[in-house]
């Protein structure tokens, strides 16, 4: 039986080992996984369940295909609550300003970009 290690379903899912491991484990009985666990608890699933997982996830944020990634990062300047307190600002640093402004709209809904500045890509 060809078995597919959790660092490259990881992969194929495009994020953490840690985050994909706890995926399986909520997912196994409603998937019907049978998890594999070798030297070390070393997992791994069949290449079916693998595929099955994969095609099951819908990502929390919708952010995977359409992510804007800057070269270097960018520092960033956000009002958290500019109806209430336009005074607040958030200064920052990010390689992709869409997942950050997402993470940040999960405290602060309303929130408001103030200025964007791309860094160099380091060499």
């Amino acid at each position: 039986m060809d078995m597919v290690p959790i660092k490259e379903i990881a992969g194929e899912l495009k994020v953490g080992k840690d985050y994909a491991l706890r995926l399986i484990k909520r997912r196994a009985q409603s998937l019907g996984l049978k998890p594999h666990y070798g030297k070390r608890n070393a997992v791994s699933l069949s290449r079916a369940d693998a595929d099955r997982l994969i095609e099951d996830y819908r990502p929390a944020r919708p952010f995977l295909s359409d992510a804007k990634s800057t070269p270097g990062g960018c520092f960033y300047i956000i009002q958290l609550h500019p109806e209430d307190l336009p005074n607040r600002l958030k200064i920052g640093y990010t390689d992709n300003i869409n997942v950050r402004l997402w993470d940040h709209r999960t405290s602060a809904p309303t929130l408001k970009l103030v200025k964007c500045w791309p860094c160099k890509p380091s060499r």
